[in-house]
């Protein structure tokens, strides 16, 4: 078991079953032990329900999901979002009507 004493004023207690060992390689040894079947579940929306992997930075994310991704066998896809909307020219016969706040929730 491994406490872990944070900011003075508690401990975090994390059980033995939730500690990985350091490989060589540390986020290939954690994909790997975590999500142990990716390769084969890797279109599979149930696999990644209940499975997750923590970490403390934006940082070490990105380099968990580049590592991950670059393992699936199917070629990775960007899809753009925004969290706005730009004015429109309605002369151009976009119909914008349906762009409201109500949209972006």
């Amino acid at each position: 078991m491994l406490v872990i004493k944070m900011m003075e004023e508690a401990y975090v207690e994390i059980l033995n079953c939730f500690i990985l060992n350091n490989g060589e390689d540390p986020i290939h040894y954690i994909v790997h032990t975590i999500y142990h079947e990716l390769f084969n579940n890797f279109g599979n929306i149930e696999y990644f329900k209940d499975i997750a992997i923590l970490t403390p930075t934006l940082d070490v994310v990105s380099s968990v999901n580049e590592y991950m991704i670059s393992t699936l066998p199917s070629e990775e896809r960007i899809y753009l979002s925004s969290n706005s909307i730009l004015k429109v020219d309605e002369s151009l016969g976009i119909q914008v009507d349906w762009l409201t706040t109500k949209f972006l929730k």
